[in-house]
């Protein structure tokens, strides 16, 4: 999702199986997790590039094939509570995150007059493969026990008390895919439990 020209094979694939592109879900994303103070160039560069440019990049590329089929489109990009407050040891995938708001109100601004929505949605703890490895990650930083769980503890925070099930997110995303959610535009959505409240 950071290479150009394997995005837009992505798009020439959507378009060849189905006709037309409608909808894109911006939703790959990777953390590293460090202790603030060891934060360096190549971790930076690394978690940006994935969780910001793969975003812009996609985004353009659907955003052209969209146009050009002049029925407008749907953009939905995955940001984080990560992307509402700051956390120590995430500080990359916080700038990141931070900037999918950025990237979402900015693209909504532009893209509306092609009838293209764009908003955004910002789960807590879901329980998917990225949390395994930072539990690792956190247990090193922290010098805490191969028994500990970080994720669970930190979804301890939410008011729900646990983390979410990818199954428990998926409707609220095919409704801003739909035609229901048309008069939404450039907004972040809190799907997270209770854990951040705005």
């Amino acid at each position: 999702m950071t290479d150009r020209a394997q995005v837009q094979a992505m798009v020439r694939k959507a378009v060849d199986a189905f006709g037309e592109l409608n909808v894109i879900f911006n939703n790959a994303g990777m953390n590293s997790a460090r202790d603030f103070m060891d934060v360096d160039e190549a971790n930076f560069d690394q978690v940006l590039k994935v969780n910001a440019w793969g975003v812009i990049l996609c985004t353009q590329e659907a955003a052209k094939q969209m146009i050009a089929q002049g029925s407008g489109g749907k953009i939905i990009n995955t940001g984080s509570i990560a992307g509402r407050q700051g956390f120590w040891d995430f500080v990359p995938y916080c700038v990141a995150k931070f900037g999918i708001v950025a990237i979402t109100q900015a693209t909504a601004r532009g893209l509306i007059e092609h009838g293209i929505t764009v908003n955004a949605f910002a789960p807590g703890v879901v329980d998917t493969p990225l949390w395994v490895g930072l539990n690792d990650d956190i247990r090193t930083i922290h010098e805490q026990p191969a028994g500990t769980d970080p994720m669970r503890e930190f979804a301890t925070n939410t008011l729900m008390g646990r983390p979410a099930a990818p199954s428990e997110l998926a409707p609220f995303l095919i409704y801003l895919a739909s035609s229901e959610s048309d008069y939404m535009t450039g907004q972040m959505y809190m799907v997270d439990g209770g854990q951040v409240l705005v």
